[in-house]
């Protein structure tokens, strides 16, 4: 099996106020899992024979076969899961879940337990103690050692230059600077608005200057065409127009 792990989108972003390439950063140590998948399968056989000679006989056979497999989040015997899962809230309010930071950004990590925490620089594997043949419980201590701890998050904020930060539809009616359901997302009119999409976007650059870009936009329509031409134009005819301005290098 491959190695998981987490991709993410490269936002290039050029506005009033700010410019440059941003990349969305995690704030705890999870875990990721195959969505939730059921099979079945079944099927049903059925054989008859007789016999006509010296010894008649008589046969019939029937077989019934019945397979259900499923895919998804490991979740019995897996203490292991419970210490790496993503967190929505702390109770701390300046806890950030995700957080968005300029691709290229270099900065001292304010929250160096946290880095420890999750290995520091050192890959880590979860340890699995095989009970029997079938039996296999993911535990909740590292291959390596120690033990996993249960406050996989960061405690302080990441530091940043320039920070980008945004809210979801969902957040927009208790967050957002100006609720305008005639430019944002709140009207009944964007049926395809979902509630975790982008509503808002907020920078606050170096000097203290604070932009909103509150007006969301979607590309509901897109067309891909593609032609050729020949070199009969019918009865176009094709006309040189000479260049009466010479170029300078």
């Amino acid at each position: 099996m491959p190695v998981t792990n987490f991709t993410y989108d490269i936002y290039s972003v050029s506005g009033q106020g700010v410019g440059g390439s941003y990349r969305p950063f995690r704030g705890d140590l999870g875990h990721v899992f195959d969505a939730k998948t059921n099979t079945t399968s079944d099927g049903i056989s059925t054989g008859f024979e007789i016999g006509i000679g010296n010894l008649t006989h008589f046969g019939f056979d029937l077989a019934v076969t019945d397979v259900n497999s499923k895919t998804g989040r490991w979740r019995n015997d897996n203490p292991a899961a419970s210490r790496l899962s993503h967190r929505a809230s702390t109770g701390d309010p300046l806890y950030e879940k995700y957080y968005f930071k300029e691709a290229n950004e270099k900065s001292v990590d304010a929250d160096s337990m946290f880095f420890k925490k999750v290995g520091s620089s050192k890959a880590k594997s979860v340890l699995l103690n095989q009970l029997s043949e079938f039996h296999t419980v993911g535990d909740h201590y590292y291959a390596e050692g120690g033990s996993i701890p249960s406050d996989n998050y960061r405690k302080k904020r990441e530091r940043r230059n320039q920070s980008l930060s945004m809210i979801t539809r969902g957040e927009l009616a208790a967050y957002g600077v100006e609720e305008r359901p005639d430019l944002n997302l709140l009207g009944t009119t964007q049926t395809n608005a979902k509630a975790h999409h982008i509503a808002e976007i907020t920078t606050l650059r170096t000097d203290g200057a604070r932009y909103v870009y509150g007006m969301a936009a979607y590309n509901k329509k897109q067309e891909e065409v593609t032609f050729a031409i020949g070199n009969t134009l019918g009865n176009k005819k094709q006309v040189e127009v000479p260049l009466q301005t010479p170029i300078l290098d």
